[in-house]
């Protein structure tokens, strides 16, 4: 195994050395370039022995051919004359001298390639020097690098922990300024709630709203603070002076709308005072009231926004919703209790026209109560059910009275079928939000007319129909129909302000009042002519 490795590495060397010999003379880059004299002995050596002669006569006339121009200086002064040879002696010595200058002249280019070996020697000598000083010029720049690279890296590490430090503190601050600036600005807001000219309608209101609100819940979540106490003082105060500037521009405002509607401009002297249509009532009651929404609206929108965060805005949401009830109640009772007396004075002896129009008078009256209470507030309350309970109870006290009169079966049940039909289905049932109190009264007053119905249908069938006893006049058919029919006509020739809207001449169009008038005209006429026959 060791003969079969030696071997490997012979022939490995072999082959080193042969790319060596091959690369002396390639024609790019040779490491020993040869000249072409030197070529062709080589190639000469490289022949068999009869090329050789040949070549080597060639070399031989090649060399002839050549112009011989080197001339020793022996040879020269023999040439001159300058030098003589009579001896044998001289002779020899010139033939030394001779052939020293001829191997001299030979090997002076060795020696001027010699001469420019050591010059390029010398070259080398210098330029490694100078690469000695550049290398250690290179090493000292290194270590200065190193030196500068090390400082730098520790002053970019400094600089990087600085910068998250000061970065960390920039957090710490901006969290201290956070959480102080819930206790620092009590102080700003209550100075500007102390200054006069501070309105609850402008944009700064809403503001210091906004932050004694912030203020008040960081300090309900941190109740561990150490001057929570004296902090949230503060913050009541502040909550304090809010409520009760909104309460009393709100007061303000409600009050002088009711002044305005209750005490109205008098009419010059001379002139006459201008009687109350429905449209001068609707802008006395409701147009100085809707004029002054505006500035109450904008208000219970910031309280009804902030109920929920704080009792307080309840308290006075709630407060607002009475007082401003209690005003429409000073407005609304005398003007709709006068208005029920105007209609029942209207149709007086009519129950079914009266209760159509009461009706549809307190429809209109809930649905603009209901729409004024929403321009001042934004949504709905208990309270105002309760006053439109209070206003519909008024027309049950209008109404109930003549219930308990009415004895005439049709009557009663045609007033059923407006309190079921036109008022319960058709407006209470597609507008139960503003009408629901007013449905509630109606549902009242109409088991009142059902119970009536019933009573009257039982005392009918007991008198009329049990225990009914004919008399002369009831049988007087079909003379009693004809005259009812005149009297009928007669009545309808009446002026139009008496005529009842619906002219129908049938006894189910008529009032209680009227059939009764009629059915005892004509029994007593019926009696007078045939009084003597049935008696």
């Amino acid at each position: 195994m060791d003969d079969v490795a030696s071997v490997k590495i012979e022939n490995a060397n072999l082959r080193k050395i042969q790319n060596k010999l091959l690369q002396w003379d390639v024609s790019d880059n040779p490491l020993a370039p040869l000249t072409s004299v030197q070529k062709d002995v080589i190639y000469s050596l490289s022949l068999p022995p009869e090329e050789e002669s040949g070549v080597a006569k060639e070399l031989q006339r090649e060399e002839e051919a050549v112009p011989g121009d080197f001339l020793s200086d022996s040879l020269r002064e023999i040439e001159s004359g300058s030098e003589s040879i009579d001896t044998f002696r001289k002779f020899l010595s010139w033939c030394d001298r001779v052939n020293d200058e001829i191997l001299d002249e030979e090997d002076s280019h060795h020696r001027d390639f010699l001469q420019h070996l050591k010059e390029r020697r010398d070259d080398c000598d210098v330029l490694l020097e100078q690469i000695n000083g550049t290398l250690q010029s290179l090493k000292q720049l290194e270590g200065e690098f190193q030196f500068v690279s090390t400082n730098t890296s520790s002053l970019h590490t400094a600089s990087e922990k600085l910068i998250e430090d000061q970065e960390r503190l920039s957090g710490l601050d901006g969290e201290i300024r956070q959480k102080l600036q819930y206790f620092t600005q009590l102080d700003t807001i209550s100075q500007k709630l102390q200054n006069p000219t501070l309105s609850v309608l402008g944009d700064n209101f809403a503001e210091i709203l906004n932050k004694l609100d912030e203020s008040v819940e960081y300090l309900e979540n941190h109740r561990d603070f150490k001057d929570y106490g004296q902090y949230m003082g503060k913050c009541r105060q502040c909550l304090a002076k809010v409520v009760q500037m909104m309460r009393s521009h709100v007061i303000n405002v409600l009050s002088t709308a009711t002044e305005q509607v209750l005490a109205p401009k008098k009419a010059p002297e001379g002139a006459k005072p201008r009687e109350h249509t429905s449209d001068t009532a609707f802008a006395l009651f409701y147009g100085k009231f809707q004029a002054s929404a505006p500035k109450v609206k904008r208000v219970t929108n910031l309280i009804d926004q902030r109920r929920n965060r704080c009792p307080e805005y309840e308290s006075l949401l709630q407060d607002l919703h009475e007082f401003y009830l209690s005003q429409r109640r000073v407005v609304m009772y005398p003007g709709v209790g006068a208005a029920l007396q105007d209609l029942t004075a209207t149709h007086r002896g009519d129950h079914c026209a009266l209760v159509r129009a009461a009706c549809a008078f307190l429809v209109h009256v809930c649905q603009d109560e209901h729409r004024l209470f929403l321009h001042f507030f934004p949504s709905h309350s208990r309270e105002m059910n309760g006053f439109l309970d209070s206003l519909s109870l008024q027309l049950y006290d209008t109404l109930r009275p003549f219930v308990g009169q009415i004895a005439h079966l049709e009557t009663l049940a045609e007033l059923c079928s407006i309190l079921r039909t036109e008022m319960l289905d058709e407006h209470v049932h597609h507008s139960p939000d503003s009408l629901a109190p007013f449905g509630r009264v109606i549902n009242q007053l109409l088991h009142d007319v059902q119970d009536r119905l019933v009573v009257r249908a039982r005392h009918y069938i007991q008198s009329d129909i049990l225990y009914y006893k004919p008399s002369a006049g009831d049988l007087a058919y079909p003379d009693k129909l004809e005259m009812m029919e005149s009297i009928a006509l007669s009545l309808q020739e009446t002026p139009p302000f008496l005529q009842r809207a619906d002219s129908r001449a049938s006894m189910f169009s008529m009032t209680s009042q009227e059939v009764d008038s009629i059915n005892s005209q004509a029994e007593s006429q019926m009696r007078s002519r045939t009084g003597s026959k049935y008696n």
